[in-house]
Order: structure tokens, then sequence, then C-alpha cells
């Protein structure tokens, strides 16, 4: 399994394991998964963000300068989870960015409050 831990990404649905168990398992034994079941993990970074952004299209992703990335796919993805610090660094990251879809991304008020003024910070032009 060592070979595996570089994995970025991994879809383990519909399996009949505990899927909280097994995403804390998973983030803890394979500390570079960004993406979890098309959900951020808490080690997301700029592969899995860049690969949500061109709808998981590697050439895409391999050919698209990030100041080309104008919109961020956060669309169930669990974005809350993200801390603030990563959200920010995520911001210099994409300094283009115009646009980022949250649907779907449940949390309380009080975070959802803190969430936006690092958003709206981190992303002048949204």
């Amino acid at each position: 399994m060592d070979e595996n831990r570089q994995l970025k990404m991994l879809w383990l649905n519909e399996n009949p394991l505990d899927m909280a168990q097994l995403s804390c398992l998973v983030e803890s034994e394979y500390p570079n998964i960004e993406i979890l079941n098309s959900q951020f993990t808490r080690h997301i970074g700029h592969f899995g963000m860049k690969m949500t952004a061109l709808d998981m299209d590697a050439e895409r992703f391999n050919t698209t300068p990030d100041h080309q990335v104008l919109s961020l796919d956060w669309e169930s993805r669990a974005a809350y989870s993200m801390t603030l610090d990563k959200l920010a660094e995520v911001g210099a990251m994409f300094p283009s960015v115009l646009k980022i879809n949250m649907k779907d991304n449940t949390t309380d008020p009080e975070t959802f409050q803190s969430f936006m003024r690092v958003v709206l910070s981190a992303f002048p032009c949204v």
C-alpha cells in the first residue's frame, strides 16, 4: 500500500463499510488524499481545487494556468470542512476566480459568516 501514499483522489462510494470511519482511516493513512468520494478532505489543496474547477478533466488540468481558473465548484463537496487558513491559501492559488458554486453545503450561521468573510477577502472578484 505504500506505493499508493501519493494518491490525491479516491472514490469508495457504495461499499458496505461505515463511511465516517472509512473517511477517518483514509485521511489518516493517506495524507495526500484531497478528494474522497467527491468531497474535500481536510487536506484539500491546489490539485483538488483545480481538478474540481475543471470538472475532473486531467488534460485541462495540465494545460490550464491557475490564473485562467475563473470558477470553483464546491457544490456538495463539504466546503466548510476547509480551515479558514486553507481557504485563504486557495484564494492566493486562483487569483482570477469570479464565481464559487457553494450549493448544497450546509453549516450553522456562525460558521457561514466566518467562512464568507474569508471567501470575500480571499476572492475579491467574487
